[in-house]
């Protein structure tokens, strides 16, 4: 028995072999590597992205983990941290006015000791990469710092009881807490010189940080050991609010690329079924002949099955190969994003879970594709030898379709990890694609009644014919080239709606300053000043914190739900007026008219949060007084982008009630610079946040996602042209008989080559239509959906795809299908 089941494998390899060097399995072995390659880069790569946005996490918090405290920490905590092996540094923040000379400034000042930093970067002019901050009786000072104190280093300045000196100019601390819009120009001195300052104080406005860095598992155990011990101003931070430009651009840039390569094995799967299902047909009279020399059905299904086993293994070394250099690209291009200056910038390495979800593409694939058609050959009849026209009996289609379309949707949502992206594409294409095979038949019918056929030459007359001959037949054809061209136009179109709206919220003039706490006698005189200096300014939003204290005469603060929300935990930045912001767009309700009273717009993020909706009534606690309020709508307001945004908008009669000051943004070109420092030093009073680095990193991202986007193209046109390689094949047979009995019966090469261009010429502009029709509901669908993004019809590509989808597949069927014309009859009609 052993030595029947060794015998069946070596002859099933030796078959598998003399058929790859016949080429009978080009386009299948092609299809696979192709499927696992781009599942490999997908899989591999988004779990390294994922890796490297943790990182960067980590980055931004100084740390893996970190707690806040309005008091001093605990030494007994710290020394918990060490026995589980973990590193522990302090930090120590708080509001400070510094002297120099006549000079004074209100400085954000952090005290760090000599464990700083544990994760992020720290960078002053002189020196790209710290290792820790200042020394004992030294103080870095921020640029702005300087300007304000019209400081140089070797200086030295009053901070408190002491006088330290000026050391060094900071120029990057990726680590930087606070609020977006109340951060004051950073001093960043050493922990042992706040004592001697007198600067802390019993009742002082101060914030301790414990910072912990080191493995995952010793991390939990620390915040789980803490948790119950934390007092009411004692809390861990995350980054919810940080660095979200970033995280939106690199969300959307994630789908894509998932997208791309979803679309790819897809088309990949579709050439495997169709070349499958060719291969069987060429293999219905072999089986028939192991059937009458004994072979059993379960000899021959066996024989099959092992042939596709050694298939899935070929093909999978060799896509895992291809995919792991293609990862790496895509790789090296993002690395840079995550570790600017770095000369060796990489990564994080993917885990084993990537490799093996890649790994499993070749077998599911087969399984959803190839399985169903070579499980016929094991049902064929030995009577076939004598009757070439019995067959074997087929699986039920919706059965195919079935086992097809849920591989596909296993496989698509394990490397995706995106089940709205899945079920779009999945099922939502194969219904689209399925009401449009009935109206694509019902149009064949339709057409055919209504065409004089008679009064068309002979060779557009056999043409017609042979598209109707098996509408059936035919429309499965002409959905394979749709679906190709679908696939590139869903494609092309995501990306260049995707390049556009993040050119339009990131364009080479977005504004790299913030300037805050503007007073309102100071706003127009300011934005005059701005304008004169040559920088490209924006309009001025009023702006003042408040919180929000009641909803729907709940008090916030004794609702459970409620209280776990962080916004609500917080001061919220509120802002009102007349006019909507660009790029917020009203979702439900309407915006304020003239006649507006004691309304609020909502952020529709917060309100899903809070489960808020028109007509809700909220309270907000402003500079110690109640303002209420009635919501009249909800916006969608782009994080993403690099505008000033809100989560509270009230109209103008509540605005006007406000203790308000100002917010604006403008861009500096780097030939400008040296012009804000004498803006600095005339408004010491204004706030100015400079976000040229972020604007850099996030244009520098872009840059290299769309390079990113360009290489997967490619992956998904060669996935394109197997389908149209394969589904021109799967009829290559019966051309070949129906253009030999014509030539016998005299027609001549010229009226057959004549009959082939007319066909493909319908064929493919009926492709084109429906590749259109298709993609623009499907681009619908993911836009509103899953990308967020306002979707504009196409128009123009109703006019000129399905011209070019005409031309285009005729091209390509006259060329691969060149030997119906030239093959001699005799040839042929000696095969049948």
């Amino acid at each position: 028995m052993q030595t029947n089941a060794i015998h069946l494998l070596l002859l099933s390899f030796r078959l598998l072999i003399a058929e790859i060097r016949a080429g009978k399995m080009t386009v299948i072995m092609l299809a696979l590597v192709l499927a696992v390659s781009s599942a490999t880069i997908i899989s591999v790569f988004s779990q390294r992205l994922d890796s490297a946005m943790l990182n960067k996490s980590s980055e931004l918090l100084g740390a893996d983990l970190r707690l806040l405290s309005r008091e001093e920490i605990s030494k007994d905590w710290y020394q918990q941290a060490q026995v589980l092996g973990l590193e522990t540094t302090t930090t120590l923040e708080f509001p400070s006015v510094v002297l120099l000379g006549e000079e004074m400034a209100l400085a954000a000042v952090k005290a760090v000791d000599q464990g700083y930093p544990l994760k992020g970067q720290l960078a002053t002019k002189k020196n790209s990469a710290l290792e820790e901050g200042p020394a004992s009786g030294k103080v870095w000072l921020e640029p702005r710092l300087l300007a304000l104190l019209n400081a140089e280093l070797g200086d030295v300045i009053e901070v408190g009881a002491i006088t330290l000196e000026v050391a060094a100019e900071i120029i990057n601390e990726s680590d930087r807490a606070g609020n977006f819009y109340s951060l004051s120009p950073r001093l960043m001195m050493n922990l042992q010189d706040v004592a001697a300052a007198k600067l802390v104080q019993p009742g002082s406005r101060v914030s301790w940080r414990m910072l912990v860095a080191g493995e995952s598992l010793a991390l939990e155990s620390l915040k789980k050991d803490l948790e119950p011990s934390l007092a009411s101003h004692q809390s861990f931070e995350s980054l919810t609010d940080n660095n979200q430009a970033l995280a939106a651009s690199l969300s959307k840039a994630r789908s894509y690329l998932s997208l791309a390569a979803m679309l790819a094995i897809i088309l990949a799967g579709i050439a495997i079924a169709m070349a499958a299902q060719d291969y069987a047909r060429h293999h219905f009279d072999s089986s028939a002949l192991l059937r009458t020399l004994g072979a059993s059905r379960s000899y021959v299904t066996r024989l099959y099955l092992y042939q596709l086993m050694y298939l899935a293994l070929f093909t999978s070394v060799i896509g895992l190969m291809l995919g792991y250099v293609g990862q790496e690209v895509l790789t090296q291009l993002l690395a840079s994003v995550f570790n600017p200056g770095s000369s060796e910038a990489s990564l994080p390495s993917a885990g084993y879970s990537a490799w093996f979800i890649a790994s499993l593409t070749a077998p599911i694939t087969l399984i959803g594709f190839a399985l169903p058609p070579l499980l016929s050959l094991g049902r064929v009849s030995p009577l076939r030898v004598l009757r070439r026209e019995l067959e074997p009996m087929a699986w039920n289609s919706w059965a195919i379709y079935g086992l097809g379309l849920a591989m596909m949707a296993l496989l698509n949502y394990w490397f995706s990890q995106n089940l709205t992206m899945t079920l779009i594409i999945i099922v939502g294409g194969f219904v689209i694609l399925l009401a449009l095979l009935f109206i694509l038949q019902f149009l064949l019918f339709s057409a055919d009644k209504l065409i004089p056929k008679a009064k068309l030459s002979m060779s557009l007359r056999f043409a017609w014919q042979q598209i109707n001959r098996d509408r059936y037949r035919t429309s499965i054809q002409v959905l394979a080239f749709s679906l190709t061209l679908m696939v590139m136009l869903i494609i092309a179109i995501v990306r260049n709606d995707l390049l556009q709206d993040w050119q339009k919220n990131l364009p080479q003039d977005s504004a790299n300053f913030f300037a805050m706490n503007i007073q309102g006698y100071q706003v127009d005189r300011y934005q005059q000043d701005l304008e004169a200096a040559g920088f490209v300014i924006s309009t001025a939003f009023p702006m003042v914190p408040g919180r929000l204290t009641i909803i729907n005469d709940v008090v916030v603060k004794s609702d459970v739900e409620y209280s776990k929300d962080p916004a609500l935990q917080r001061d919220l930045v509120l802002s009102g007026g007349r006019e909507l912001p660009l790029g917020n767009i009203i979702t439900e309700g309407a915006w304020f008219t003239k006649t507006s009273l004691a309304e609020v717009s909502i952020a529709q993020s917060l309100a899903k949060r809070l489960r808020l909706k028109i007509g809700d009534q909220l309270v907000f606690d402003v500079a110690g007084q109640n303002i209420s309020a009635r919501i009249s709508s909800l916006r969608k307001v782009d994080w993403g982008s690099m505008k000033p945004n809100f989560y509270i908008l009230f109209s103008a009669d509540l605005v006007e009630q406000l203790p308000l000051n100002y917010l604006t943004s403008f861009y500096v070109s780097e030939e400008y610079n040296h012009l804000l420092t004498k803006i600095i030093r005339d408004y010491p009073g204004i706030t100015l946040l400079d976000m040229s680095q972020v604007l850099i990193q996030v244009q520098s991202l872009l840059g290299q996602v769309t390079l990113a986007v360009e290489y997967l193209l490619i992956l998904v046109l060669f996935a394109g042209i197997l389908v149209l390689i394969a589904a021109l094949h799967s009829s290559l047979d019966d051309r070949l008989r129906q253009g030999a009995i014509l030539r016998t019966l005299g027609a001549k090469r010229q009226q057959l080559k004549l009959m082939q261009w007319f066909e493909f010429i319908v064929l493919g502009a009926l492709a084109g239509i429906i590749a259109v029709a298709g993609a623009e509901i499907i681009c619908w669908i993911l836009y509103q959906k899953l990308f967020e993004l306002e979707y504009s019809w196409h128009f123009s590509y109703w006019l000129w795809l399905p011209v070019m989808s005409a031309l285009l597949i005729a091209v390509l069927a006259n060329r691969n299908l060149i030997q119906v014309i030239k093959q001699p009859p005799l040839v042929i009609l000696r095969k049948l």
